[in-house]
């Protein structure tokens, strides 16, 4: 990789992490093979290989009370009568066996776009 100071108004030629996890996992490098072919010193290297990667694996936050797969049944069996539509959160609650609290669930099927009426819509 080049090493040489940028031209003028560009940014310094630098190798990335991804450099130096690719020539370690594929082509076996060293930390010090990496440091050489890549002119980067090897303190950085090291930091490359062993610091987690920036990608985040799993969500971040709370784990959601109820997921999304229920929320979609739930809306497509409130879909028909008035009686169905108008049924109070708790007796909601209860029919389909949530721990939640009544609030948690209009949240939920707020966040699907849902509401039970239009005057319940916002904005």
């Amino acid at each position: 990789m080049d090493s040489s100071p940028p031209l003028d108004n560009q940014d310094w030629p630098t190798p990335s992490r991804r450099t130096s996890r690719v020539l370690k996992r594929y082509a076996n490098f060293s930390e010090r093979q990496i440091a050489a072919a890549t002119g980067i010193p090897k303190s950085t290297v090291h930091d490359h290989l062993t610091l987690p990667t920036s990608r985040t694996y799993r969500p971040r936050g709370r784990k959601t009370k109820i997921d999304s797969d229920t929320i979609e049944k739930m809306i497509t069996s409130l879909q028909g009568h008035y009686n169905e539509r108008s049924k109070p959160w708790s007796k909601l609650r209860e029919q389909w066996k949530l721990d939640c609290t009544d609030q948690t669930l209009a949240n939920a099927f707020a966040r699907h776009s849902y509401y039970k009426c239009k005057a319940c819509q916002k904005g």
